[in-house]
């Protein structure tokens, strides 16, 4: 059995606050000293519904060697990768998508007899999460499966307050996403998941791609086919709609 909670501090994604977020971001601003203006959107206008859709047929293209990298990984070393977590822990993975690797995560954890083990994944599409986890309840019976619908930041607060105390929590972030974000984000998000959600015991385990040869990176992210055009434009319609 499982469940979907909606963490959103506030309500609706709240398009308000997103368009704010936005706002902010395109004004123009100088971030270090005398460089130019840095100008952006939060990553979070990729994943609408449509979005979501879009990404995961980008997986499965052959030049995008992220999502078989990971998969390959996980089928070689998820015992190893997942060895300290103990019967009753919590799993959380964040930004968990279509859920094509969980399945490599939870193979492992019921191979050790760990079958008390809580599973939260955590996403800013609600469809998205019921539809993934259907089919993993039945698959896992043993597994309690728990959906938090909002996104990373709401994930934190709620783990903090509500997920078991006396767990050892095991965070997961694959896919490469922190490269979604810049350096100083990215080194302030992962100290705020430490001091917010984290305590002794916990383990964090991220997915992080290496430096690549220019054309190997240029194939993954500009298909011939197109996807990638089509899933970054849907942003566009994403914040127009807001």
């Amino acid at each position: 059995m499982s469940v979907v909670i909606d963490i959103r501090r506030k309500q609706a994604a709240s398009a308000p606050d997103l368009c704010h977020v936005i706002a902010a971001g395109l004004a123009e601003k100088v971030s270090h000293g005398d460089e130019k203006p840095v100008r952006h959107v939060p990553s979070l206008v990729l994943y609408d519904t449509r979005g979501l859709e879009i990404y995961d047929q980008i997986t499965y293209l052959d030049d995008y060697y992220l999502t078989n990298a990971e998969i390959d990984i996980l089928e070689r070393s998820a015992d190893e990768l997942l060895a300290h977590v103990s019967d009753g822990d919590v799993l959380i993975e964040l930004g968990v998508g279509s859920m094509r690797k969980t399945s490599h995560v939870l193979d492992a954890i019921v191979r050790a007899g760990k079958v008390r083990t809580t599973y939260y994944a955590v996403d800013v599409s609600e469809e998205s999460l019921t539809e993934a986890l259907e089919p993993l309840v039945a698959q896992y019976p043993s597994i309690s499966f728990v959906g938090l619908f909002g996104t990373y930041d709401d994930s934190l607060e709620w783990l903090r307050d509500h997920a078991p105390p006396a767990a050892n929590k095991t965070f997961l972030w694959l896919g490469s996403t922190i490269g979604n974000i810049v350096r100083s984000e990215a080194a302030a998000f992962l100290r705020s998941i430490q001091e917010t959600a984290m305590a002794p015991g916990d383990h964090f385990i991220v997915g992080i791609d290496r430096r690549k040869e220019g054309g190997t990176v240029q194939r993954a992210y500009n298909d011939p086919t197109g996807l990638h055009r089509e899933f970054v434009l849907n942003s566009l319609d994403h914040m127009n709609a807001l």
